[in-house]
């Protein structure tokens, strides 16, 4: 610890201090999958049914209206037009920019080419990476390579690991094509902000905004409509969760949204590329499955995913009514409205509101997830803090809690945070006592090193 600088490794130091705090995560390397009463036990078999499960999410229902946004696109596939600014050819310096910000120690893809190699290529390696580079936007497509992903799973924390579901699939693909990624990334975040396509509401991956705005925003209205005289009205609050959502993003949808937001087609047909003969296998202590092709949903990892599902969630809140207030981060989806002064009065509304949304779901192919989808009664009387507005998520009633995890803060129906506030607490003396173990008045670290941990 006395060596620690500037320039040291933050990861290690970071692994050092989680291991004291009790955070260390035991691999699990011989867990046995269990699906319909079946047991799996060998690699080849657990990965297979990993494969099978993720196939199985993006496989999204056909219906009639599909033919009419494919024609639609195919007709502006076809249509000539000029290129504008934001079109223009990827240039030495956002590639550079992009290989720059690339963090080190990252896996690699199955190409085996890590970050470290290409911020070490020479000029004429990188001119040609450049031209590789270039080809891919103006619409020659991009390597099959760079659209292949292996997917390792991680076991979420207290789940069941003998689901499949219970586990976070990490896709590891190819660095060369995730700078390219990056570089488009950026591109598409300053013409959607420069133009303000984007939802007023929407706050997730966008520059100079967090999910603190997001949580303030409902605190403090359901804050004023508690001090509204004389007796304060009640706010009515409903917190949607969507099953798997990235996985089963709509990829015919989302181009049809991108035309219709009108961005410049070099984009669109990047996106197209981009998504399109995505091959994906799961390994499992280094056995694999068979290759298997997503056909909807945006690949884990990527730059230009988040920035994608904006897009495709963007008009979400469109039809919502003015005196209702919609709260997005990416796929956290939120909306409150005030009660009347007589209790409930306002009840049909905020249904009307929750059969908005789930339209909006239905109608692009998104599944809500009625049993986690939650509503609360936020007031300063107990009495209305207990109330069930009874609203439904489709047939599926949704559930009143008196408290919510929202956006990472524990939002109270009484709004005083006393279980926010003690897991703080906890947190903050979790993390004095690993100070503590490193240094007393006689022993360890200096003044200056506690400093810097």
């Amino acid at each position: 610890m006395e060596e620690l600088n500037r320039t040291s490794n933050t990861k290690k130091i970071f692994q050092t201090v989680r291991a004291i705090d009790g955070k260390v995560q035991h691999k699990k390397d011989n867990e046995v999958l269990e699906i319909n009463g079946t047991a799996y036990i060998t690699d080849k078999d657990k990965a297979e049914q990993f494969a099978k499960t993720y196939r199985s999410f993006s496989k999204l229902k056909a219906r009639k209206g599909d033919r009419r946004i494919k024609r639609k696109i195919r007709k502006e596939h076809k249509m000539a037009r000029d290129l504008e600014d934001s079109e223009c050819d990827i240039t030495m310096k956002e590639m550079l920019r992009v290989i720059k910000e690339a963090s080190n120690g990252k896996a690699a893809g199955k190409d085996d080419i890590p970050y470290e190699m290409v911020k070490h290529l020479g000029p004429k390696a990188l001119g040609m990476l450049l031209d590789i580079y270039r080809k891919c936007w103006r619409g020659a497509g991009i390597p099959s390579a760079w659209r292949t992903a292996c997917i390792k799973t991680l076991l979420k924390e207290d789940e069941d690991p003998k689901d499949p579901t219970s586990y976070r699939p990490i896709s590891l693909t190819s660095c060369l094509g995730k700078m390219l990624e990056k570089i488009v990334a950026n591109r598409l975040i300053h013409l959607l902000e420069d133009r303000g396509l984007l939802s007023n509401n929407q706050a997730g991956f966008r520059p100079g905004r967090s999910t603190v705005d997001q949580v303030l925003k409902l605190v403090q209205d359901a804050s004023d409509n508690m001090q509204t005289q004389p007796s304060g009205l009640r706010t009515m609050a409903t917190f949607f969760d969507y099953s798997k959502a990235y996985d089963t993003v709509w990829r015919d949808g989302l181009i049809f949204k991108m035309l219709q937001m009108k961005l410049p087609f070099q984009f669109i047909i990047y996106v197209r590329h981009f998504l399109s003969g995505r091959w994906t296998t799961v390994s499992i202590n280094n056995v694999e499955c068979q290759p298997f092709l997503l056909r909807n949903g945006l690949p884990q990892g990527s730059s230009i995913s988040p920035l994608l599902f904006l897009i495709f969630i963007n008009d979400i809140d469109v039809d919502i009514d003015l005196e209702t207030t919609a709260s997005l981060f990416a796929d956290d989806t939120s909306a409150w409205r005030a009660d009347g002064k007589v209790r409930g009065s306002q009840r049909t509304l905020m249904q009307k509101e929750v059969d908005k949304i789930m339209e909006w779901a239905d109608r692009w192919k998104m599944k809500v997830n009625g049993s986690k989808t939650k509503a609360m009664v936020i007031a300063s009387s107990t009495t209305d803090q207990q109330w069930d507005p009874k609203l439904t998520a489709g047939e599926a009633p949704i559930a009143l809690v008196q408290e919510y995890r929202f956006l990472g803060t524990i939002v109270p129906a009484d709004l005083r945070f006393k279980e926010q506030v003690e897991q703080t607490v906890t947190r903050c003396r979790k993390r004095n006592r690993v100070l503590k173990c490193m240094s007393t008045k006689s022993w360890g670290n200096s003044l200056e090193t506690q400093g810097t941990i």
